[in-house]
């Protein structure tokens, strides 16, 4: 499911917004393992999590700098 996400994402996003899917992709894999497979997460790791997706939201959300046009337009060559 993780490949068919990030393929997705490859051919319908910017590149710094498919830059932050190797933030995310570790935190969402360890929410499953605990939900699924009953692995343990300790406070520091859910701690971990929530900054991770908090800070890739705050970025991506729109009116972040990654949806700014400024950030993602190509850059101008001289």
């Amino acid at each position: 499911m993780a490949y068919t996400a990030y393929g997705w994402l490859s051919l319908n996003a910017p590149p710094a917004l498919i830059g932050t899917y190797g933030y995310v992709n570790p935190a969402i894999a360890s929410f499953l393992g605990w939900q699924f497979l009953n692995e343990h997460l300790s406070t520091a790791h859910v701690v971990g999590m929530v900054v991770i997706i908090v800070g890739v939201s705050i970025l991506t959300l729109p009116g972040g700098s990654l949806t700014d046009p400024k950030t993602i337009a190509e850059p101008k060559s001289q």
